[in-house]
């Protein structure tokens, strides 16, 4: 039988002595306590952990819950799209492989793209250049480091 001037307490983490109060607790353990009722027949304790969770909820805590584990549910979930997708894209392209001269008949489509770029943005100078420039450009963009034309001694040789 219990004492009736004890208190029942619920706990996700018992606290330890020495325990510093003052410290932020996280938000999922705490510590419940509640006085025994010396009425009741019965314990109480899931009418006392509704009560609980309903004070819980009323203070808003599950909007700041979520809102600091948003983050990472958004990473874990950009992670699984990203995984769906490769797989998908190296389904699809294990399905083109497997057609007979499809891969020959891509290789072809692509040498003459190669081709007709190379017709259209590099025989005469002043596309050549303008291009490398271009390239130049995105280049710094992407990396944030300037080319240095005068030693990059491949590219003035491919300009000139």
């Amino acid at each position: 039988m219990e004492n009736p001037d004890s208190t029942t307490a619920f706990s996700a983490k018992p606290q330890e002595a020495g325990e510093n109060s003052s410290q932020p607790q996280d938000p999922f353990v705490a510590t419940i306590s509640a006085p025994a009722n010396p009425e009741a027949t019965e314990g109480g304790e899931w009418q006392e952990l509704l009560s609980v969770l309903n004070n819980w909820l009323g203070e808003g805590k599950i909007k700041q819950i979520w809102e600091q584990s948003q983050s990472p549910i958004k990473a874990v979930g950009l992670a699984i799209v990203v995984l769906i997708l490769l797989k998908l894209v190296g389904a699809v392209l294990g399905t083109l492989d497997g057609i007979p001269m499809l891969p020959k008949l891509l290789e072809l489509v692509g040498l003459i793209w190669i081709g007709l770029f190379a017709g259209q943005k590099l025989i005469k100078r002043s596309e050549r250049k303008a291009f490398f420039n271009q390239l130049s450009g995105t280049w710094q963009s992407f990396t944030g480091k300037k080319i240095n034309s005068n030693t990059s001694s491949a590219g003035s040789r491919l300009i000139t």
